[in-house]
């Protein structure tokens, strides 16, 4: 299924062409009445429905929405536990973050990983308007990050800086070495090690 629809938009932020769409049946429009609406909340979304096909404001009423039509720069995540953090996330708990997606709702937050173990998987994702947040990921101190053209030493943390951040920066990490290595699989935009 495919092609170009119009429908009532939740608002309350300013989202991107290319954003992931889902369907929020308890969503209520800015401005309308609570009977469903579009977000790019993916927590609390229903089912992923496609991308934007224009810019929103935070103050839309509507947004227009490529149908199944999927953005190869930013994954939409289906088939995975999503979470809205606006709080530090620490302790991460392997039950229930690993392999699911944590999305950061709120400037200066943290996402502190445990230990790792082989195959825990950990994917973070800048969910504020553009230049609207800082995302922390921080290690257990002896721990590394590399691969995907990014290198975290141990005692060193992952920056996603709000100077350069883009609505849906990622990280996507996968513990290939217990206690010792987090392998990047997969990332969006900049992110850069503390100093």
């Amino acid at each position: 299924m495919g092609g170009l629809i119009r429908g009532p938009f939740v608002g309350g932020v300013v989202a991107n062409i290319g954003d992931n769409v889902w369907w929020d049946a308890d969503g209520t429009p800015y401005g309308g009445a609570a009977d469903g609406a579009f977000t790019v909340n993916a927590a609390a979304g229903d089912f992923w429905v496609g991308t934007l096909a224009a810019a929103t404001s935070a103050t839309g009423t509507t947004c227009d929405i490529r149908v199944g039509l999927e953005n190869d720069s930013l994954p939409a995540w289906t088939g995975r536990t999503h979470i809205a953090s606006a709080v530090d996330v620490n302790p991460w708990v392997a039950a229930t973050h690993s392999g699911g997606v944590i999305h950061i709702t709120a400037d200066g937050k943290t996402v502190t990983l445990p230990t790792g173990v082989v195959g825990m998987e950990a994917i973070i994702q800048n969910d504020l308007a553009d230049a609207g947040a800082l995302v922390t990921v921080d290690l257990d101190g002896n721990e590394i990050i590399e691969g995907a053209n990014l290198t975290i030493v141990a005692t060193k943390t992952a920056l996603n800086t709000k100077l350069t951040a883009i609505r849906g920066d990622y990280l996507h990490l996968i513990c290939n070495v217990a206690g010792t290595s987090w392998r990047c699989v997969a990332k969006r935009g900049i992110w850069a090690q503390s100093a």
